[in-house]
This record gives C-alpha cells, sequence and structure tokens, in this order.
C-alpha cells in the first residue's frame, strides 16, 4: 500500500480483501478519498452479532464477504477536506451523511456523532477560510478539551450553589473559571477537572450542548469535588497543581505532557485531538504516565518536493545511552515537530554520521557425512524376512 502511485491503484490494493478493520485515507495532488475498510462477512441479520450466537446451526455460518463496491467510501467531496477521528462514515465531511451504503448494523458503520474529537477538528477547519501547513500543525497538537466545554458550565453552578465558605473550594472554583479548557502543560484547571472526572464517573455520552445535572446528579457532583480538593490539599499540599507536573510521558527521562486523556476518563470523556493518555495513575504521588494516544504524528504538505513534518513520544534507539534514546521525547513533550528528509541533499545536509555497508562472498563449505557400515543393517533385515517366513509357514500348517 506504501507504494501505490495513483488512487486507482490504491483501489485495486482495496479491492484485494486482505486489510481486516480500518479507515482508510487517501490524498495526492488531485484526490483526497474516505474508504471504511472493512473485512467484513456477509451474516443471517436475524441474530443480535452483539451477543453469543449459537454454534449448532448452519444459521450462523460465515457466508461470503461483502465486496469492495458495498463498503461506504467517498472521493473529492465539495467541501474540499476529509477527516476521521475513528467516527463513523457519516462524519468524516460536511454535510454530514453523504455517505450511502448497505452495510448492516453488526457491520459498526454507524455512530449517533461525530464524536468529540471529530467535532473539534472540524470546528477548527470550517473557522478557517485557508488552511496552512502551519495550521494544520496547530490543529494537530490542538489540546483543548471539548468535554469541558459542555460541563464546567453547569458543574460551576452546582458549586455556587452551595454557597460554601470553605476557602479551598472558593480557591478550586476560580481556578475553573478561568480555564480556557486547554489542557497545557501549565493548566492548573485541567488536573483538577480531570480527577474530578474520574471519580464522578463521567458524563456516559456525547453531548451536543452544555448538560445539566438532577438533583442526585448534583449531590454526586458535590460529594466527588470536595473529594478531589481534599485529594489535592493532602497530596500536594495546593490546589496549583499543574497538568504536566502530573502527566507524564511513562519514559526515561519522563517528559511532562499536554493532552487529553481517553483512558481514564470513561468513555474517552477528556480527549482531545492531542491524545496523551493517562493510561497508569500512582494514587500516592498523584503521577499519571502516558503510554499511548497520539502516538505518531505527520503533517505533509503536497508540494514539489513534498514537505513532511513529523512527532513521536520516543527515540528511534532502544538504548539508553544513546542520544537517540530520548531525543525525540523532548520534541514530543514541546509538541514540536521536526522535518522528514526525502530528498538526498537534504539529507546529506542534515546528515549526523554515515555507515558504510560492504558485502563478503562467502565459498560454500560442504562437509562429506561419515560413510556408514551398512553390512550391520542388511544383516538385521535379512534376519527379520526370515522370521517373517518362518512364522507364515507355520501358520499355514495348523489351518
Amino acid at each position: 500500500m506504501n507504494q501505490v502511485k495513483s488512487l486507482e491503484d490504491f483501489y485495486n490494493i482495496q479491492k484485494s480483501n486482505q486489510i481486516i478493520r480500518n479507515h482508510l485515507m487517501y490524498a495526492d495532488r488531485e484526490n483526497i478519498y474516505y474508504s471504511y475498510n472493512v473485512l467484513q462477512p456477509n451474516k443471517d441479520e436475524t441474530y443480535d452479532w452483539d451477543e453469543s450466537v449459537s454454534g449448532e446451526t448452519s444459521k450462523t455460518e460465515w457466508k461470503n464477504y461483502f465486496s469492495f463496491e458495498d463498503l461506504p467510501k467517498l472521493r473529492n467531496p465539495e467541501s474540499g477536506w476529509l477527516i476521521n477521528t475513528n467516527n463513523a462514515p457519516a462524519y468524516v465531511t460536511k454535510p454530514f451523511g453523504l455517505i450511502e451504503h448497505s452495510l448492516p448494523k453488526y457491520a459498526k458503520a454507524e455512530s449517533d456523532s461525530e464524536g468529540l474529537r471529530g467535532r473539534r477538528i472540524i470546528n477548527l477547519i470550517e473557522s478557517q477560510e485557508t488552511i496552512t501547513q502551519e495550521d494544520m500543525k496547530t490543529f494537530a497538537t490542538d489540546t483543548y478539551i471539548q468535554m469541558a466545554e459542555y460541563v464546567v458550565p453547569t458543574l460551576l453552578e452546582t458549586l455556587r450553589e452551595l454557597n460554601s465558605s470553605d476557602l479551598l473550594i472558593l480557591e478550586a472554583i476560580t481556578i475553573l473559571e478561568n480555564w480556557d479548557y486547554f489542557s497545557s502543560k501549565e493548566s492548573e484547571a485541567m488536573s483538577l477537572f480531570w480527577y474530578w472526572y474520574i471519580l464522578y464517573g463521567g458524563i456516559g455520552y456525547t453531548p451536543e450542548e452544555v448538560i445539566s445535572f438532577n438533583e442526585t446528579e448534583k449531590i454526586n457532583v458535590t460529594s466527588t469535588f470536595n473529594e478531589t480538593v481534599q485529594y489535592f490539599n493532602e497530596t500536594f499540599g495546593t490546589l496549583q497543581v499543574t497538568w504536566g507536573s502530573m502527566h507524564l510521558l511513562n519514559h526515561n527521562p519522563e517528559i511532562q505532557l499536554a493532552g487529553g486523556d481517553a483512558t481514564l476518563s470513561f468513555d474517552t470523556g477528556l480527549t482531545s485531538l492531542y491524545l496523551t493518555n493517562a493510561d497508569i495513575f500512582n494514587e500516592t504521588t498523584g503521577t499519571s504516565y502516558s503510554e499511548s494516544g497520539s502516538t505518531y504524528i505527520r503533517v505533509v504538505e503536497l508540494s514539489d518536493p513534498p514537505k513532511i513534518y513529523t512527532m513521536k513520544p520516543k527515540g528511534q534507539s532502544g538504548n539508553p545511552e544513546s542520544i537517540h534514546y530520548d531525543d525525540l521525547s523532548f520534541l514530543y513533550g514541546n509538541q514540536e515537530f521536526k522535518e522528514l528528509y526525502f530528498e538526498l541533499d537534504d539529507i546529506l545536509e542534515n546528515l549526523e554520521s554515515t555507515t558504510t555497508l560492504s558485502y563478503a562472498t562467502l565459498e560454500p563449505i560442504i562437509q562429506e557425512a561419515p560413510k556408514r557400515d551398512n553390512s550391520i543393517i542388511i544383516l538385521v533385515v535379512t534376519l527379520l524376512l526370515i522370521l517373517a517366513i518362518h512364522y507364515l509357514k507355520k501358520g499355514k500348517r495348523k489351518r
């Protein structure tokens, strides 16, 4: 697939039905294309394939596979753009719902919304009249927490209703009131909100607007917020804890990170485009460690020659003594791209070192196997034949 020369080549790869499941996107200087690629068996739709089904009937046997022609796909939409953040095919461009398909429900090609990350990137695209390479880098490293936009206003309203005189509660409210909803390394509000959101148990769905809490939920909101404030005071001795100081790349050295979390915050709740999941949380130290998320980011400008910029969380070397063990980690922590060179002149200009490989030809060494004395084998086989004949004759006499 990495060697295709045209969109037609890309189609032919898909038609081979070798890719089990993936959202596939393609771009060249003339085309943009999306496909919900799935190697999907044709199943009996009278069964609920989200549940276990009987293996004792031929009705649950998989039949043939859906063909390339059946897959949801879209080429060169009028909008001029395509996006995918693991959202359903209906939400890859505006207006929504341009892709028509006949895949059944069990193929998982439908959902109720574009998702939080999808909504954010669409908002960013639609806010720009033109989009530059630098804009794309900004989009790729965007740390805006879309869920906070829907939850924080109601959270603050609920907390203000308490009329609390507790100075720590009032300080926490002020921190949240001044939040711009970005999960930057410097954000103190992200730290408080992230911990509270986990204690609260998440929202459980993707809101379309600012949510509201019923009376029972308000009790849970205030009790978990009190727990959050108490935890920060006991663990850190302050509420002014930056997100970067408690959210680290699980590497050596531990790099401070910006970015949202789609792991411990239920239902991918506190996700962002620049995603640095909180995969491990040490309750004693108040430190979360990231091991997944935006593991490889690439911005490509299809100029001549192409300009390509990349970012990844860990170095190219697994040797801690190498300078390339953590050099990329520092760039990742600062949300900085490096250029990826393809032109020979660029490569030679930016070389650190070279290694020349040579090939050595080795004459084949043929060793003769030691000769065996086969006379013993012949003798044993002869004796066995004599015995077999003897017993056959003896058996005939008895009859």
